[in-house]
């Protein structure tokens, strides 16, 4: 980028963090073609419609982060790539989460399994099964105190917002979190030794 659009990119940046919403907008149309690269790359990966709006907006949500957290006065690295990186790390980071969010919920057997699009039916009986006796050990051996607090991990929550969620110390839930893969390492350790 030339040094006269570097020079006019930061001066929207400084008119934007003192909140100038023009200038924001301005910021937003020139980098909207990085911002939609960037999704068409990653709604490859969005799960649903959903997802797809929540990554648009958690873009421009990065973008304007990116707006007011970026050094004008290092030379290094220009807007444009600082933000590109901003928002890639983000979105990796998101798509994470949003993994570990997805329940696992067990194939109902019966009129609720449509077998017609498995390559094989009987791998689909067969997974869905271990799927259920997997929830059901879970259920078994876990408090109801502690099937909450793995609940809201397998949702993607630290500690530290798993506390403040059941208002509990932090400790506590480090502690039952402990627990919870210790009871767990036993129980599965269990089921493959019969």
């Amino acid at each position: 980028m030339s040094a006269e659009k570097n020079s006019e990119i930061n001066e929207l940046i400084l008119s934007a963090r003192n909140g100038c919403e023009d200038s924001l907008n301005g910021l937003i149309a020139n980098y909207e073609p990085l911002m939609n690269s960037l999704l068409s790359r990653f709604s490859s990966i969005a799960l649903t419609k959903e997802d797809l709006e929540d990554l648009k907006q958690e873009i421009l949500i990065i973008f304007c982060n990116a707006v007011m957290k970026y050094d004008l006065d290092q030379k290094e690295v220009d807007f444009g790539l600082y933000a590109k990186i901003c928002i890639e790390h983000a979105l990796v980071s998101q798509l994470r989460a949003a993994k570990r969010r997805i329940k696992i919920e067990p194939i109902p057997v019966g009129d609720g399994l449509d077998l017609s699009d498995a390559d094989d039916p009987s791998l689909k009986i067969i997974e869905a099964e271990r799927i259920r006796e997997m929830w059901k050990l879970i259920n078994e051996n876990l408090s109801e105190y502690e099937n909450k607090v793995w609940n809201l991990h397998l949702s993607g929550l630290g500690s530290s917002d798993i506390a403040k969620e059941m208002n509990r110390d932090i400790k506590s839930i480090d502690n039952a979190l402990f627990r919870i893969r210790a009871k767990l390492r036993k129980a599965l350790k269990g089921t493959v030794d019969q």
